[in-house]
């Protein structure tokens, strides 16, 4: 808050990230920049551009997850089976996991929360393999090969046989996260909690909904909304898709609204199902089994229609497919749009506004091209909390100071960007340092000084760096631009700073010429006051005199801000 009139300076963001620091959340969404699907396919996510990839090594493998940092650089990616690194090597260790290459949805890849190092991989065996491995988990430490990460755990065994369909969401405390899968043969949800201690030892087990029973039905994505509150499935054969309430806090699925065949094309099956960004539109394909006759249908229900039979009879067509394709997975991306998996096409389907009601929420079949190869049936998974409306953005550092003298107080002042919820890591260039956001520290000695600010959110860091030269200010003299007398205990009140000081004369005056205060002793303080009652904020005016003990005069004037 004090701040030379003539000598501030700002330091903005050099952009350093790290991955080093022990805290998290997973409100980013810079983390779905990158997607790997189909023929070698991907896509490359950067604001509303979305720019087509040709060098990733999935082939033609149905499910997949990817992982960016908090910035949108590749970290790792995989089938299920096997996990490539960001130079699209297999990692260390990176194969032989137990999903399948044909599940559905054969992984999601979660951040451990505490540990911005640590990734949970979890898989899912395939219908082709009878669903015997079923849901297992391994995990990647970035950390490890020069940033390029290994796998250091492999299937570990969570639960048998489980349907190829999974989903990841946030807990309500905003720092651990669930993963859910149906188990096959029941209609049982299992539900395990990954928190800073690794995943739970007992899933959440919830009954609610029809069964599964049908090997072809364990096919067919589930969803969870990116809010954490509705969770919905959908069977290949039998057709039907199931809605259901999910308890963020408790892991309990519940209240089912069943979406029956007859709701859907006399054509094949039901396969992909997604959100809206806002949780309120649900999205569900209806396409041919048969490669070789391809017909299509993409639908919208409003679960905010109201109560069941509403949201039941809330069915719209909005979009159907070019010949020689289907309408296979939805994935919620980044931009806030709905890509939709063509098989066999070299385009990508997009909703352009998945929040809108009706065919208003605009399909365009032909909506983004591949870079020439050809979709599979899915896009990657990723925990559905990234694309929540009030996903926060990565931090940038700035802070501003004043060069000052050696032997008094110098103040940084944090203006960094984006900073809810962050630490902050302040170093002086003279061996010290502090964590607080605005510090203030006093330079013994006159020089020039390298002082950094690192700040720290959610296993994100952006730093600013500058130089501050210290004068030996003997005689010397300022008065701090700004104060806050508001009881907090910091800068409640205002002097004359400096060194040689013999005597002052020194008054301030409100916006109308009054003078509200007046001193001659140098260490004499204003708290705000005029005549025992507090002044109103705002800016004032101050004239100063000073004797210095070397026999000089120094005149001055300025504004002074009283801030409550």
């Amino acid at each position: 808050m004090y701040l030379h009139p003539v000598r501030r300076f700002v330091i903005f963001s050099l952009g350093v990230m790290l991955f080093a620091f022990p805290r998290q959340k997973l409100f980013a969404q810079n983390e779905t920049a990158n997607w790997f699907f189909g023929d070698k396919l991907g896509f490359h996510f950067s604001g509303a551009t979305v720019t087509p990839l040709s060098n990733g090594q999935l082939q033609y493998n149905e499910g997949a997850s990817a992982i960016s940092d908090c910035r949108g650089n590749l970290l790792f990616y995989t089938d299920g089976v096997t996990v490539w690194n960001r130079n699209h090597s297999v990692m260390v260790n990176g194969s032989g996991l137990l999903g399948h290459y044909s599940a559905t949805q054969s992984s999601v890849i979660v951040p451990m929360p505490g540990n911005c190092n640590l990734f949970y991989v979890f898989t899912l065996d395939g219908e082709e393999h009878g669903l015997t491995s079923g849901m297992c988990y391994s995990v990647v430490d970035m950390s490890l090969q020069n940033g390029l990460g290994e796998v250091t755990q492999k299937n570990s065994l969570l639960y048998t046989p489980s349907t190829e369909k999974m989903a990841a969401v946030l807990h309500a405390n905003g720092r651990d996260c669930w993963i859910v899968t149906h188990a096959f043969g029941t209609n049982q949800f299992y539900v395990w909690l990954l928190t800073d201690a690794g995943v739970s030892a007992a899933p959440v087990i919830s009954s609610s909904g029809l069964p599964i029973v049908s090997l072809v039905d364990a096919i067919g994505e589930m969803k969870l909304s990116p809010d954490g509150k509705r969770l919905v499935y959908v069977t290949l054969v039998s057709k039907q898709a199931e809605v259901f309430d999910f308890d963020d806090a408790t892991g309990v699925v519940s209240n089912p609204i069943t979406l029956t065949s007859n709701l859907f094309d006399a054509i094949g099956g039901l396969y992909g199902v997604e959100f809206s960004t806002d949780g309120k539109k649900l999205y569900i394909t209806n396409s041919d089994i048969d490669y070789l006759n391809k017909s299509g249908n993409l639908y919208q229900f409003s679960l905010d229609a109201g109560n069941p039979v509403a949201v039941v009879n809330s069915k719209v067509l909005v979009g159907n497919n070019a010949p020689l394709t289907d309408l296979r997975g939805l994935q919620l991306a980044s931009d806030g749009k709905i890509y939709v998996s063509r098989s066999l096409g070299t385009f990508a389907g997009v909703i352009q506004n998945p929040d809108v009601a009706g065919t208003a929420c605009n399909y365009i079949d032909l909506g983004v091209a591949t870079s020439g190869n050809t979709c599979s049936w899915t896009f990657p998974s990723f925990v559905a909390s990234y694309f929540r409306n009030n996903a926060n953005s990565i931090p940038i550092a700035a802070f501003e100071a004043d060069n000052g003298c050696a032997e008094q107080p110098e103040h940084f002042i944090d203006l960094s960007e984006n900073t809810s919820n962050a630490l902050y890591e302040w170093t002086f260039g003279d061996g010290d340092s502090s964590n607080l956001q605005n510090p203030v520290h006093v330079y013994d000695l006159p020089g020039t000084y390298t002082v950094q600010l690192i700040v720290n959110k959610d296993c994100c860091r952006d730093t600013a760096v500058a130089s501050v030269t210290i004068e030996d200010c003997f005689y010397s003299v300022y008065v701090p631009n700004a104060f806050t007398p508001d009881c907090d205990g910091y800068n409640e009140t205002v002097s004359v700073v400096g060194k040689g000081i013999r005597s002052i004369d020194w008054s301030v005056y409100n916006r109308w010429g009054q003078q509200i205060f007046a001193t001659n002793t140098p260490a004499k303080e204003w708290d705000g006051t005029f005549n025992g009652e507090n002044c109103p904020a705002g800016i004032y005016m101050y004239r100063l005199q000073v004797d210095f003990t070397d026999g000089h005069r120094k005149y001055l004037s300025g504004m002074l801000t009283l801030i409550r």
